[in-house]
């Protein structure tokens, strides 16, 4: 039952549907010339219901035609088309020539509005029922209309009824098989909705699997890095340091030499603490060794820019998810450095039960978060994103600008976390910025 997609592209079942009615209106149109035939006959020595016989041949073409549209992969709606003009035209017909059968003539045109209707587009089927409409008012009218004319005159009370008994009864056929195919088409469709939504969750949750295994390898390699610079390049520098230490004691009655020597001491000394901080950048031991307070802490005493914390001890967290808020607040902390040097930075972390809260505030001039946000937004959501988080940015002209990251305490399967830039009032950083200054 399941579709495939080849099959959803082309329409196949589409096709088979709309080709089955045309088959069984055919043999009802067939049957219905043969009725007719039979009715003259038998019952009605009036030529007139003979008109009739035209228009059932009209419909057998428009209905023919109609399939071979469908067989050789032609426009849908083109044969939909056919179908109707085909009903509607024998309604009209048999609703003026034999006036007692329009409530069955008003059930013809009605069948191929509800055949087309999963077949059309969401804009078209509102046009087909306003004029079905028309169409069905229309041979009712002439129906009621011409009572006592036509064929209504020649045929007896008792026989109308059963005529119109027996069609009506026959009309359940085409009219159960439409219902039949439009439920089934309806299940196959949930049943594709329903396969297709899965694989997306799936995709989407080897998607967060994998940006994750990114992240933490990310952050292993900068730990890697930061160990080989820590115990590699700045320990062969601290040994050269010593080595020259030693020669300035040994060349301390040499000032011709000496000299220089203290020169490149100096020179040395810078250059481990280049090493130092390019190391601390990479990845802090701080934060792999004390954890995420601890570390916020030291960068926030370091900062250029004057910074109110108030770190809550939230324990040891899984360590991609401590690495995420430590990069995420350096970022937000090195934006406000760059574009507010002189505005007051509250830098929060916060233990909400289940999550932890990290939030960076500055009372600097704002920006238009829709104009600078989307590139960082989405360095900064991609890493929240992979342990489960979820970050925020909210900024106006004049009014600061808030970072707020939030994440589970405890590694879960990744939700996939996009930013979502929002704007804030006044009033609403102010009240923030009170909150961060009574604490």
């Amino acid at each position: 039952m399941e579709r495939t997609l080849t099959e959803v592209r082309d329409g196949t079942r589409d096709r088979d549907a709309i080709d089955r009615f045309i088959k069984v209106d055919c043999g009802f149109t067939v049957a219905g010339l043969a009725f007719l035939f039979a009715v003259k006959v038998l019952f009605i020595e009036s030529a007139s219901l003979l008109i009739i016989a035209p228009f059932l041949l009209l419909l057998l073409g428009c209905l023919m035609a109609a399939g071979r549209l469908i067989n050789s992969g032609g426009s849908i709606l083109l044969s939909l088309v056919l179908i109707v003009l085909g009903n509607w035209s024998i309604a009209i017909a048999v609703s003026i020539i034999v006036p007692f059968l329009w409530p069955v003539m008003a059930l013809t045109v009605m069948m191929p509005v509800v055949l087309a209707t999963p077949f059309l587009e969401r804009s078209q089927p509102l046009w087909i029922v306003v004029a079905a409409a028309i169409v069905a008012g229309t041979s009712s009218a002439l129906g009621l209309l011409n009572d006592g004319y036509g064929a209504m005159s020649e045929v007896g009370s008792r026989m109308q009824i059963v005529i119109v008994i027996a069609t009506l009864t026959v009309q359940i056929v085409p009219i159960g098989l439409i219902v039949s195919q439009n439920n089934r088409l309806q299940h196959e469709s949930l049943v594709r909705a329903t396969d297709l939504n899965a694989r997306l969750l799936r995709s989407q949750e080897d998607l967060a699997a994998s940006r994750r295994r990114v992240v933490v390898a990310g952050d292993l390699e900068r730990q890697r890095i930061e160990r080989n610079l820590h115990d590699g390049a700045q320990q062969r520098l601290l040994a050269i340091g010593v080595r020259l230490r030693m020669l300035e004691a040994d060349t301390d009655h040499l000032p011709e030499v000496n000299g220089p020597i203290e020169a490149l001491i100096g020179e040395l000394d810078a250059a481990i603490e280049d090493v130092r901080d390019l190391a601390q950048g990479i990845y802090p031991p701080m934060l792999e060794s004390l954890g995420l307070a601890e570390a916020l802490s030291v960068v926030a005493q370091r900062s250029t820019i004057p910074i109110h914390s108030q770190l809550a001890r939230i324990g040891r967290l899984d360590p991609s998810i401590e690495t995420a808020l430590y990069f995420t607040a350096l970022e937000a902390l090195t934006n406000a450095a760059k574009h507010a040097p002189s505005a007051t930075v509250y830098l929060r972390l916060v233990d909400d039960g289940p999550t932890v809260s990290l939030s960076i505030i500055d009372d600097g001039p704002g920006f238009v978060v829709e104009e600078v946000v989307p590139k960082p937004a989405e360095n900064f959501g991609d890493r929240m994103a992979a342990v489960g988080g979820r970050l925020s940015i909210i900024s106006q002209l004049g009014a600061g600008t808030t970072v707020t990251a939030v994440a589970p305490k405890v590694l879960t399967q990744p939700a996939s976390v996009s930013p979502e830039p929002q704007s804030a009032t006044s009033t609403e950083f102010a009240s923030a910025e009170s909150t961060l200054t009574t604490l």
